[in-house]
């Protein structure tokens, strides 16, 4: 079932995926979500076993596409959530590039 953030096509074997979680300071996330449109949503691409304790309930995070089109560049499939009560950042991508000069 294809859902509003998913890619048209399907990940094949030399493709690869990431996906993790971080914290980050108070004062950096309200940086990071006072601008932008944001929304509360569930983390869309699915949190898997080995690192769901960590990440914690998978409802209620921020989420913005153009911030996601900001660090991806759109050069690569990138979702990146924040939880507002907690400084949790869940970040999803495949086939992620390294910024180069950055």
């Amino acid at each position: 079932m294809l859902t509003q953030n998913s890619v048209t096509w399907v990940p094949g074997p030399t493709d690869v995926s990431m996906q993790g979680g971080a914290r980050v300071e108070p004062a950096t996330l309200a940086e990071i979500t006072a601008n932008g449109t944001w929304e509360e949503v569930s983390i869309g691409c699915g949190v898997p076993e080995e690192i769901a304790a960590e990440v914690g309930d998978p409802t209620r995070w921020l989420h913005s596409r153009a911030f996601d089109e900001s660090v991806t560049r759109t050069q690569y499939s990138g979702s990146f959530s924040f939880d507002k009560q907690t400084g949790r950042v869940y970040f999803c991508a495949v086939n992620p590039k390294i910024r180069e000069g950055s």
